[in-house]
């Protein structure tokens, strides 16, 4: 997807705001892009056309009946258990459906694009916020290094067979699209592993309403994305303007230390602290020489 010159350019933003109005409807036409398999959905079945063969870098469950891409997580999942068995092929394909755009844009994808940040947003409640818990951020390392990239490595069949254990057995993203659908289609079952996965599901409702996006905090996927924020060609960027008024860092909802963490892997390219600095110091932009 392009970026439009209204929301990210090469020079300083102005007073054009881009955390309000422009980014809620890219967001909006991002979920219905993503998800926009009406027609095998109607009668009764998943798509699985040749789009399913591609990933978006967001999280969004591959078996929900709406998808119209896969999940980069479950991807990388079995496409590592069958690159150990049969070449890397397959794995280093998902890795640069991942790794390329995060190149160019980072965590832009998890502020602009993603479903299921989308829906944590909706529910927050300003009124009822809680102080954000630290133990959270070690949580993204034990989904991502235990679940998703161990698992396989370890409990595989000689065939490259996988469960994939963040999709079974944690992500919330993917209870809320295809487990409640599989019940109401009724190809799915209702066990044990079903109920751990609505209670998980049921526990980030509760701590998104209170927390501007509890599970983004804890995501394998956004801490994957969140590596290329350093190197990425789109950045927050400092003028000589600011004068440490400590605006920005206030306001930012995931709790960054801006303006002193402009490049934080927990960055998600809002673009709220752009748009609250009073000296408009701060600026979401491609790389130039021009500014740090």
């Amino acid at each position: 997807m392009s970026v439009s010159s209204a929301w990210v350019s090469n020079k300083p933003m102005k007073r054009k705001k881009i955390s309000g109005h422009k980014r809620r409807i890219v967001q909006i036409l991002s979920l219905f892009l993503i998800n926009g398999n009406f027609k095998t959905f109607l009668t009764g079945g998943l798509y699985k056309g040749k789009l399913k063969n591609i990933c978006i870098p967001v999280l969004n469950c591959h078996s929900c009946p709406f998808a119209l891409t896969a999940c980069p997580v479950g991807m990388i999942q079995q496409f590592l258990a069958l690159g150990l068995r049969q070449g890397f092929t397959g794995f280093l394909y998902i890795i640069g459906l991942i790794g390329l755009p995060a190149m160019f844009l980072g965590r832009f994808f998890c502020g602009w694009l993603c479903p299921f940040g989308f829906f944590q947003e909706m529910i927050f409640v300003r009124k009822f916020k809680l102080s954000f818990p630290p133990w959270l951020k070690y949580l993204k390392y034990l989904f991502l290094f235990g679940f998703v990239l161990v698992f396989p490595v370890i409990f595989t069949n000689k065939f490259g067979v996988v469960a994939p254990a963040f999709c079974k057995y944690i992500c919330p993203a993917g209870t809320a699209e295809a487990g409640f659908w599989g019940l109401w289609a009724g190809y799915g079952g209702f066990g044990f592993v079903l109920a751990g996965k609505m209670a998980i599901l049921a526990a980030v409702i509760f701590f998104s309403v209170r927390i501007w996006r509890f599970f983004c905090r804890a995501c394998p996927l956004g801490l994957i994305l969140g590596f290329f924020n350093k190197i990425s060609l789109l950045q927050l960027r400092l003028n000589d303007r600011c004068d440490n008024c400590g605006v920005c860092g206030r306001i930012c909802p995931m709790n960054i230390a801006v303006p002193v963490e402009l490049s934080s892997k927990d960055c998600i390219r809002c673009g709220k602290c752009v748009d609250a600095c009073p000296k408009k110091a701060l600026s979401l932009s491609f790389k130039d020489s021009g500014k740090r």
